[in-house]
């Protein structure tokens, strides 16, 4: 069977979650993630306080899902 390829447009915590379900998903799939910012993450990173502690340990859990699942964030 053919790999089913997906674009999940947008790194924000949504697109990060989607692509993370979907790889676990037991299909055989490629995924890339398109992000316009410099930086993946969306509002959580360029949200109202960015540089507040629960904020960061948010963006540690998501860069997590892009190692565990070796997604670049640099897309």
């Amino acid at each position: 069977m053919t790999a089913l390829n997906v674009a999940v447009i947008g790194a924000g915590p949504a697109g990060i979650y989607a692509s993370d379900i979907l790889s676990k998903s037991g299909l055989d799939v490629n995924i890339d993630l398109f992000e316009r910012l410099p930086a993946p993450y969306g509002l959580v990173r360029y949200g109202v306080a960015p540089d507040h502690p629960r904020i960061k340990q948010i963006i540690v859990a998501l860069y997590k899902i892009f190692a565990a699942r070796r997604h670049s964030p640099d897309r």
